[in-house]
């Protein structure tokens, strides 16, 4: 048939309605039915899912992945079917074949939640890990970088010092740590600080105040409504992490990743808030639950 943008935009379709479903059993499964349904609603009508489905991008093929990587693992959790971590495995693949920078990443996330819930000693998780890593790593490009270079450095491209909103450059590192294709001298303080700079345009670009056309104006809403859930998304952690720990750490762990991959090494494609919505599903959850506790709508956990 060749290529179709109609066929494209019905895949994306669907692969908005499997996430927003996937978003409800996620909810059910760590939380409460109630949760699990309100993220839900929340998250399908999100104007970027509403935008992306109706496009010929690919977020949200790669958004679906991602979540139900992140729900099987916490299938497993419960579980402890060796099936599930297999597929979430190949689903990783998939992911990466889509979005290569966040292939890796979600393949270590799945290797260490499968060694987080096995009845073992700490000694012996942590000898598996070790050696899960070492498999892991020979086959990534990055090994050979590393044999090159023999430098943190090189983990910085010179892309990564910036993150686009609304077509404008920030650069988050130093200017003289910019030459040619890398990114050279940068000390664990200028990381950290270039981190804080890419995660506050990740979570609050675009500027409600600065959108001035249709698209960046839903965008706004889009970040108005982050604004508001970032309280409840807080309380959610903490709230999860205390009552349903290992259920919530798959959620953690992959917020946390992402995270630092989008801040700084993904700051170069397209709009941040395409970023973040990697993230939105997973969000919508937590502060939706984080909403329940505060308003004392979750009875038992």
């Amino acid at each position: 048939l060749g290529y179709s943008p109609l066929i494209i935009r019905l895949i994306n379709s669907t692969c908005s309605i499997l996430t927003g479903i996937i978003v409800y059993f996620i909810g059910r499964d760590v939380f409460t039915s109630r949760v699990g349904k309100l993220s839900m609603l929340f998250f399908i009508f999100l104007p970027s899912v509403i935008i992306y489905s109706i496009t010929a991008l690919r977020d949200t093929i790669v958004i679906f992945l991602i979540t139900l990587v992140v729900w099987l693992m916490v299938r497993f959790a419960r579980s402890k079917n060796c099936f599930l971590p297999i597929i979430a495995f190949m689903l990783s693949i998939a992911a990466g074949l889509l979005r290569n920078a966040i292939k890796y990443p979600l393949i270590y996330l799945v290797a260490v939640l499968v060694l987080f819930n096995l009845r073992a000693g700490i000694f012996k998780k942590w000898c598996i890990v070790v050696v899960m890593t070492i498999i892991i790593f020979s086959v990534s490009p990055l090994r050979q970088k590393i044999q090159n270079y023999l430098n943190p450095d090189i983990f910085f491209s010179v892309h990564i010092g910036y993150v686009n909103t609304r077509g404008n450059n920030y650069k988050i590192f130093p200017e003289r740590c910019y030459q040619g294709s890398r990114l050279v001298g940068l000390s664990p303080a200028e990381i950290m600080a270039g981190f804080a700079k890419g995660a506050f345009h990740l979570f609050f670009e675009p500027l409600p105040a600065r959108c001035d056309s249709l698209f960046l104006l839903l965008a706004g809403l889009q970040t108005s409504l982050l604004y508001l859930l970032i309280p409840f998304i807080m309380i959610g952690i903490v709230a999860g992490l205390k009552h349903r720990f290992y259920y919530v750490v798959p959620i953690a762990a992959y917020l946390l990743i992402f995270i630092l991959i989008m801040s700084t090494n993904e700051g170069n494609i397209g709009t941040v808030f395409r970023h973040r919505d990697l993230l939105m599903p997973l969000l919508s959850i937590l502060g939706i639950f984080g909403l329940c506790v505060k308003l004392k709508k979750v009875k038992h956990l």
